[in-house]
């Protein structure tokens, strides 16, 4: 059975155990576009006050990869480039990711990541993702 797209991002939401941890939540999801926000707390910053990038980082795979499933197959990320662009220190930030690309076996996107509040672009990437099984929405 295939799940519904909210279903697919309630499941993400409650089981990617490493999402919840950096207090990211993926809140749209659907063939074309996922998109994917977290609140900034004390706990993501790092020792400079900002952001770790590694919250970006796996706020952009998270994103990507909830789009990436939309179709109801299993992916793994095989290749990524992310670049930072800016710092933040609070406020919400949201990831969006699109396709770009959706084959067989490999599929590409984009990610960006932005500030809530000022809409100041934070973080931009591609990624790449290897198809580990055929599903029903193909």
């Amino acid at each position: 059975m295939t799940m519904t797209f909210e279903q697919q991002m309630e499941f993400t939401n409650e089981h990617n155990t490493f999402m919840r941890k950096n207090r990211i939540r993926i809140t749209s999801v659907d063939l074309q576009r996922s998109r994917a926000e977290a609140v900034v707390t004390r706990e993501l910053l790092n020792l400079g006050g900002s952001v770790h990038g590694g919250v970006y980082f796996t706020m952009a795979d998270a994103c990507c990869g909830a789009l990436a499933r939309a179709d109801g197959r299993s992916y793994v990320t095989t290749d990524t480039s992310l670049r930072f662009l800016k710092a933040a220190d609070a406020g919400t930030l949201q990831a969006e990711a699109c396709v770009l690309k959706r084959g067989r076996t490999l599929s590409f996107f984009r990610v960006c990541i932005r500030q809530k509040e000022s809409e100041a672009l934070l973080a931009e990437g591609a990624f790449t993702f290897f198809c580990t099984s055929q599903g029903e929405r193909e």
